[in-house]
């Protein structure tokens, strides 16, 4: 018998947000994967009896719930993914804080406290110098709600 470790980014719409160039169909896309892809990919899961972790932006939580929901309800896990899906590399200490913080909240409304977290960007997951500060303070990755990163 093998193990495996089988992840998924539910990225939706929150995707596109750091592209210069926002078309209707990249959009399209996320929405596409949101009410089409989850349902086929839940559906898939459940038929071979796989158990996997969903790596959800807040975004994404806060614009999908039923499909976030459908995730929770079908046993997989719900990590931490930012909020708006921006690179961190990109933003101020500060503004990064504000979108891990307000990612926690979207995954709090929905009942989950992330044990993990994916950072958005590659390659390699790369991280700001103050996401390492943020992830240190916040662990585990399921702070309580007074927590704050930093």
């Amino acid at each position: 018998m093998s193990t495996i470790c089988l992840t998924f980014d539910f990225d939706a719409l929150s995707v596109w947000f750091s592209y210069p160039n926002t078309s209707p169909a990249m959009l399209a896309r996320g929405e596409y994967g949101a009410r089409v892809g989850v349902p086929r990919l839940l559906e898939m899961l459940q038929r071979y009896g796989i158990a996997a972790t969903f790596f959800i932006p807040g975004h994404t939580v806060e614009s999908f719930p039923a499909e976030v929901e459908a995730i929770l309800g079908a046993g997989h896990e719900v990590a931490h993914h930012s909020w708006s899906h921006t690179d961190p590399s990109t933003q101020t200490p500060a503004e990064e804080r504000a979108d891990m913080e307000r990612a926690f909240e979207s995954l709090r409304r929905v009942g989950v406290a992330p044990r993990g977290f994916r950072s958005t960007t590659s390659p390699a997951g790369r991280c700001s110098t103050s996401t390492a500060g943020c992830r240190r303070s916040a662990t585990p990755m399921a702070p309580p709600p007074t927590a704050r990163c930093g």
